[in-house]
């Protein structure tokens, strides 16, 4: 069994590294501009773009800033992500995609690291369970997270802006 002492610098060590994978990995995309979808859901959505909306309107709006109980919307509700953008634009004085890819990336490598500890997590407390110390927890979970950041099927999610 590892060591409370042992598993945190392991950790010390595979957080900033798996982070910096998880961002490289995308690092193409911080000078791609906005596209396809990006367009009606930031830039022409006046959720995002209008600073002085109303935060409480938006609870009534679709993805892209619509009203959700009119016909022509397309009653996709998105509120905390349209709110992110918002943020973004308010943070950023602008509508530069490099701040929007960025966050994207950045949001990845979150997810990566939470990943990586909750693989551990549950490799450790599956060794525990089986009674068997098997040792290469720690790697495995390495190797999941690796995998999870680099794997193509975030692409989308990642790549395009509108993914988050």
């Amino acid at each position: 069994m590892v060591s409370i002492a042992q598993r945190n610098s392991k950790r010390d060590v595979v957080v900033p590294v798996l982070a910096a994978v998880a961002v490289a990995v995308y690092a193409n995309t911080l000078h791609a501009g906005f596209c396809f979808d990006d367009n009606f859901a930031i830039i022409n959505n006046g959720d995002v773009i209008h600073a002085d909306a109303s935060y409480y309107a938006m609870l009534f709006h679709d993805f892209w800033g619509q009203n959700i109980s009119k016909p022509d919307s397309h009653k996709s509700y998105r509120p905390l992500t349209v709110l992110n953008f918002r943020w973004s634009r308010i943070i950023e004085g602008s509508l530069h995609p490099m701040a929007f890819h960025l966050q994207n990336a950045i949001l990845h490598s979150v997810v990566t690291v939470l990943f990586y500890m909750l693989t551990q997590s549950l490799f450790e407390t599956t060794s525990r369970i089986r009674g068997v110390k098997a040792g290469g927890e720690h790697s495995r979970a390495v190797l999941a997270a690796l995998l999870f950041a680099l794997h193509p099927a975030h692409t989308e999610a990642v790549a395009g802006v509108v993914g988050r």
